[in-house]
């Protein structure tokens, strides 16, 4: 599809489009994450998914810098296309893979040297800690690979491939499948084995990335071989991306923040058994959110494309639509985790009563989280791809640093674990209202 289209065509087709990709891309990408966890559960046992659980956060250090890069880029990529600026969105597009490699290298370097001091910093010891080391220094390895996959990822969405990203991330999560039944199952490498099978996912999506830039498969030029401009104008670019990337980033460092807080408090006021159970609440909360994520970046071109010809009528329908799907799906994932938790939950582990109790409990309170956590994504979403970066920085910030940090320091301790657990879905409504309050008062300003 020309990007021409994204100015005229039936925005529900559009969003279709767009969005159904996305989604499932996303949802396959949830999917695997989940199998990992299913076999650690079922193969190895909770003290697995415990120190997948601590490992996680500090992966997503890597992921929350790639997502700002191509986040970031992709939105003014899509904005020069919609003002017809092609060659200007060219140079955006050299500038943020730059970005990405010299990133991924650097972050190797530090990741490798300080991942396990501040492992043992934050109280991590024994069997915890050999686990979850072992799974950082696998991941960290493959640091740039997983870095140009994620980075690239809303880039080729918005050079016009929106399918193409979905089948490359569904081909990558069957080959982490498979490779985690080899792997684990037959094998018997543990927490290692989780480890590889993921980054070799990852690794094929990156290479399929690099041929589609590099190998004259995209509508977009990615010339290597062409020189920079001068330096105030590549770090012009630079900077602009990092400005409209840095929300993606506070969110995806931010949610890094909470989960170590998380197993800090847990390892206080519980034991490894409430990691364990926050680590399969996680893997079931972080599919409905990829599913939101998938929603909210699908129609991110399209909102960035409109509102860069100024057609901001076209915005506001693609809001209206996107913001009604994001309440349908928050009711149908609350109604059925509350009704059902048991079901989802058993599939990692069908033994331990005691954890899939506790696993029970605390999915409960996340529910609740989850049924308005779309809709705030979607708003941040908005500013993210109209370049309001401060109010989508300010939203990104608030849901964790100004409510949930300060939530889960305190409820804890009039409340014990409940205080832990309800603390997220508190968070979510503060930041919600937030966010609507901000969009409100913009729409007055601009959109009406």
């Amino acid at each position: 599809m020309k990007n021409d289209d994204l100015s005229t065509d039936n925005i529900n087709k559009l969003i279709a489009k767009y969005a159904i990709p996305s989604i499932i891309g996303f949802v396959v990408l949830g999917i695997y994450i989940i199998v990992d966890g299913i076999f650690l559960g079922n193969f190895v046992g909770p003290e697995a998914i415990a120190a997948v659980t601590v490992a996680i956060p500090y992966c997503f250090v890597m992921t929350g810098f790639a997502i700002m890069f191509g986040i970031g880029a992709s939105a003014h990529i899509s904005m020069k296309l919609g003002a017809k600026k092609k060659e200007e969105a060219e140079k955006i597009l050299k500038t943020v893979f730059y970005m990405i490699v010299i990133g991924g290298v650097i972050l190797t370097v530090l990741g490798l040297t300080l991942i396990k001091p501040l492992l043992v910093q934050f109280g991590i010891t024994g069997n915890l800690l050999e686990y979850s080391y072992t799974y950082l220094q696998v991941s960290y390895l493959a640091c740039v690979f997983i870095m140009v996959r994620v980075g690239l990822d809303p880039v080729i969405r918005n050079d016009g491939f929106p399918k193409k990203a979905m089948f490359t991330v569904v081909l990558g999560a069957i080959l982490n499948i498979v490779f985690d039944a080899i792997f684990i199952v037959f094998f018997g490498w543990g927490v290692f084995g989780a480890a590889l099978a993921s980054v070799t996912g990852e690794t094929f999506g990156a290479l399929v990335y690099l041929h589609h830039f590099l190998g004259g498969k995209s509508n977009l030029k990615l010339d290597l071989s062409s020189k920079f401009e001068d330096l105030k104008s590549e770090l012009e670019i630079v900077k602009n991306i990092i400005a409209v990337g840095i929300s993606p980033f506070i969110l995806e460092l931010s949610a890094s923040v909470v989960m170590v807080l998380h197993t800090i408090q847990f390892l206080k006021y519980g034991s490894p058994l409430e990691v364990s159970a926050y680590g399969i609440v996680s893997y079931l909360f972080a599919l409905v959110m990829l599913v939101y994520m998938g929603l909210c970046n699908g129609v991110q071109p399209l909102i960035s494309y409109n509102y860069g010809a100024k057609q901001y009528s076209r915005v506001k329908e693609i809001l209206k639509t996107t913001g009604i799907l994001t309440v349908i799906i928050g009711l149908v994932s609350f109604v059925t985790l509350s009704l059902f938790p048991k079901i989802p939950i058993m599939l990692f582990n069908k033994t331990d009563l005691t954890l899939i109790s506790s696993t029970v409990f605390g999915l409960k309170y996340f529910a609740y989280g989850l049924s308005v956590f779309g809709l705030g994504f979607l708003i941040i979403t908005y500013f993210q791809s109209t370049g309001k970066s401060k109010i989508s920085n300010f939203l990104s910030l608030s849901r964790t640093v100004v409510f949930l940090v300060p939530l889960l320091v305190i409820l804890p301790i009039y409340f014990g674990i409940t205080g832990i657990w309800v603390s997220q879905p508190l968070a979510e409504v503060l930041t919600l209202l937030c966010g609507l309050i901000f969009i409100k008062s913009d729409f007055k300003k601009e959109i009406l």
